[in-house]
């Protein structure tokens, strides 16, 4: 185990959720609205803001690895395995404390290996250090640390794993501006060495670079993660937009293409996410709005962006807006309070656990909840369900003043369907896709 990092944790006792009362409608939280989907069951995570997720099956049961936001105030924070073979009823089996001042993020899993992203809260004193851990997972509810990338920045953010010997990280790195790509070689997991990093010129700074434009301050830099498929990594770089790269030559990535959004859509984080599509002519590329309210900011739509031709990407469509149900208090979701616009998609394609997206897109929608979003004809992509969860009884991670509303932040599917929700204030969901129309509110 590192010295400069301890990783306590405790071995929960089985918090006793019987099938029966989370499969019955009745002993949920009531106030879920829905259309085309159901509540399978909910877990409330021990009082702790979920975020970031990663699934995997092995021997025929099913692991949920989970990283928490601190609550608010406290900037104490950890991640969870959970086994949910039987998705109506989730069961922690660990839960990982993290020192004081760090914070968990980003688990991806390949194989036998876990890849955990660790940031140092804003504002927080770091205590240890930071950077893309690697846990061994081959027995998957009793995950060993073995290594990790440390990163010379305040974080990594949103990653990218996939059980080959490469991982790809959005990373904070001394002597540059925001969030860069770094490409890391874990074919020795317990000795991981970078092989190869790439930025957006003018992120530099100790090397002298200035931005060609004003507007192309990047702020956040990369956002992560960086998609890789074949010789391509497919980057969301904030306000620089969508940029592909020739990763043929790992240790000399080129870029071939840049998509603009911003000018002329404005935004805080015009580009949050970017999944290519399994046709590999296509990418979906998703925002994200920060402020309260849609105060200041414009809510973006995601887009399908056409890349037959690599180095002419051409935005092809843009998702609808969504509408709250008939019976909602407002008649905007920005009217609601708290955030409203996209955030996540189910992002981990390249796992073989996770669903993969054919014509049917997931999309986390903070106060709007769960999206589906159907895409078989990509210049019209259409609504066909949605989930929004009731509000929290309080605010974890959010501020205190805020209001009570559901903010729907991350999302992953498994290969059987069922549907992972996290969300700043409440704990875990899990729904499933029906044709069940018109649901309405229980």
């Amino acid at each position: 185990m590192r010295s400069t990092i301890r990783i306590s944790f405790v071995l929960y006792a089985v918090v006793v959720f019987s099938q029966a009362a989370c499969a019955l409608e009745g002993q949920l939280p009531a106030g879920w609205t829905a259309n085309n989907v159901e509540p399978v069951a909910y877990h409330d995570l021990d009082g702790l803001p979920g975020l970031k997720m990663a699934v995997h099956e092995k021997d025929g049961r099913w692991y949920l690895y989970l990283g928490h936001l601190p609550i608010r105030g406290t900037n104490q924070s950890g991640w969870r395995v959970m086994d949910v073979t039987n998705p109506a009823n989730p069961e922690t089996l660990k839960y990982y404390e993290l020192p004081k001042d760090v914070a968990s993020a980003t688990p991806d899993v390949g194989g036998d290996l876990m890849m955990l992203g660790t940031s140092y809260p804003r504002n927080s004193q770091p205590t240890g250090n930071i950077g893309a851990e690697i846990w061994d997972i081959s027995v998957p509810g009793d995950p060993k640390y073995i290594g990790i990338y440390e990163t010379t920045g305040r974080r990594t953010h949103r990653n990218f794993f996939d059980g080959s010997d490469y991982m790809h990280l959005s990373a904070y790195m001394e002597g540059y501006e925001g969030a860069i790509y770094i490409i890391v070689d874990v074919s020795e997991p317990t000795r991981p060495v970078e092989a190869g990093r790439w930025w957006f010129p003018g992120q530099h700074k100790a090397a002298g670079e200035t931005y060609a434009e004003e507007s192309d301050g990047v702020g956040q830099g990369l956002h992560g993660p960086p998609y890789v498929v074949g010789d391509r990594a497919y980057l969301s770089y904030s306000k620089a937009g969508m940029i592909i790269l020739d990763i043929s030559d790992f240790s000399k990535p080129k870029q071939i293409s840049r998509l603009d959004y911003s000018p002329p859509l404005t935004a805080w984080l015009p580009v949050h996410s970017v999944l290519p599509l399994a046709d590999e002519k296509s990418v979906l590329v998703v925002p994200e709005t920060v402020t309260n309210r849609c105060e200041g900011e414009s809510v973006l739509p995601p887009s399908i962006v056409d890349i037959s031709n690599l180095n002419k990407p051409l935005i092809l469509s843009f998702f609808p807006r969504p509408v709250p149900p008939d019976d909602a208090p407002y008649a905007d979701f920005c009217d609601a309070g708290g955030r409203f616009g996209p955030h996540n998609i189910n992002q981990h394609q390249h796992s073989p656990d996770v669903l993969k997206i054919g014509n049917l897109v997931h999309m986390t929608y903070f106060n709007a909840g769960l999206r589906l979003y159907d895409i078989s004809h990509l210049r019209q992509p259409k609504e066909v369900g949605f989930f929004i969860p009731p509000p929290p009884e309080k605010n974890r991670f959010s501020p205190p003043d805020q209001t009570r509303i559901a903010q729907t932040t991350e999302i992953v599917v498994d290969a059987r369907g069922y549907i992972y929700l996290t969300d700043h204030d409440q704990g875990l969901w899990v729904v499933k896709r029906t044709e069940k129309s018109n649901q309405g509110s229980r």
